[in-house]
């Protein structure tokens, strides 16, 4: 959610990644730095959405499925880096403690987020486009969106290593 010039709103579950990062920062009351990537590599998406261990490097596995690293670059205002392809890169922070009212919204599940209700918000450090991007997304809407069938591969996959193994 957009909530002015500067600030949105953003969902974070306690379960990804980003949750767990979250987590870290609120312990000690420091903002997290966070980079909002639109329009990449086709693969780092897919990569993104499988159910890998909080110790693995989605840059690493992407690369490891490609054949080649992906090259990434330095964000502007923050010390992380993005892929070197994207599109659109919004940088900022999450302060451990802000809230604002938000939602509901269609969340790429499906459905709609629950009640409004105070969640985490971005602060908006800058935004860096390249010139005409490409804005990419998937369809959204009630189950079976595009994000299923994505995760619904990259999970079919983890699955047969999975079992395989035992």
């Amino acid at each position: 959610m957009i909530h002015d010039r500067k600030t949105l709103g953003i969902l974070i579950a306690r379960d990804q990644h980003i949750g767990l990062h979250y987590e870290k920062y609120k312990k000690i009351n420091q903002p997290m730095p966070v980079a909002i990537v639109i329009g990449m590599d086709p693969v780092l998406p897919i990569a993104f959405l499988s159910p890998l261990p909080a110790h693995f490097d989605e840059y690493d596995f992407v690369g490891g499925l490609r054949g080649e690293a992906v090259d990434v670059v330095k964000c502007e205002t923050i010390d992380l880096e993005v892929p070197a392809t994207a599109e659109i890169v919004i940088e900022g922070e999450i302060p451990p403690k802000e809230r604002k009212v938000e939602g509901p919204f269609g969340e790429w599940m499906g459905h709609y987020g629950g009640r409004p209700g105070p969640r985490p918000v971005m602060h908006v450090h800058c935004i860096t486009h390249r010139n005409n991007p490409i804005f990419r997304g998937a369809l959204e809407g009630k189950p079976i969106n595009e994000d299923h069938v994505c995760t619904s591969v990259a999970l079919s996959a983890w699955l047969t290593i999975s079992l395989r193994r035992h």
